[in-house]
């Protein structure tokens, strides 16, 4: 999993995400994400090192075992969509976790078909369980996923119909199996025409009723 993981780099001095231990702002930890993915995240911890530069690396690697991390996703009213998570493995120095966003709580979000997208929060907290208690709050957008599980809706009939069902119920103006002949009632349905050809190309159209 850590190799299909999205690496998140959290300040814990300036309480933001920032690109890599090098710096660079950054709103959102992990992008724009569907409203069904499944996102895999490998969690880095970094303090702002007095000894950096922004032309080396501004910022210390800080274990992430020395925290409990807590992971939230809402709607900008507060409404929970995610979370919290709390549930991750050591990998080397960072934490490595899941956010399943395939919820019930999304799923609502989401009902109104009109509805393409959602302003959200992303909410890391990270607890030493002592006195410090660092979160760090992330804006972003999450997006309609169109391709969904399940069967669609036939439309505009509840069954497809064949080829074969389709001639034997439709005129035809070219393509005709050979011997076949065309019906074509009165608005009454009192009288009918029969269109057909005979063997020699004579004309063997008939009026009934």
């Amino acid at each position: 999993m850590a190799d299909r993981s999205i690496d998140i780099f959290a300040d814990l001095t300036n309480r933001s995400f920032v690109a890599s231990a090098k710096g660079g702002s950054k709103s959102s930890p992990f992008g724009s994400p569907f409203h069904q993915d499944k996102l895999y995240l490998n969690v880095q911890p970094l303090n702002v090192d007095a000894a950096g530069s922004a032309n080396s690396a501004p910022y210390s690697i800080v274990d992430a075992a020395n925290f409990a991390l807590t992971i939230l996703i809402t709607k900008t009213d507060g409404t929970t969509l995610v979370g919290p998570i709390t549930t991750f493995t050591p990998n080397g120095l960072a934490k490595l976790g899941s956010l399943d966003l395939n919820t019930a709580a999304m799923v609502t979000a989401f009902s109104s078909p009109s509805t393409a997208s959602i302003d959200a929060y992303v909410y890391f907290q990270f607890d030493d369980g002592a006195n410090t208690k660092i979160t760090i709050r992330g804006d972003f957008a999450i997006k309609r996923t169109y391709i969904t599980t399940g069967t669609p809706t036939e439309l505009p009939l509840p069954t497809y119909m064949t080829r074969d069902e389709c001639i034997a119920l439709f005129v035809r103006f070219a393509g005709n199996p050979p011997g076949s002949s065309i019906t074509l009632p009165d608005s009454t349905s009192t009288y009918n025409l029969i269109l057909k050809c005979n063997t020699d190309g004579s004309n063997a159209s008939d009026a009934s009723n």
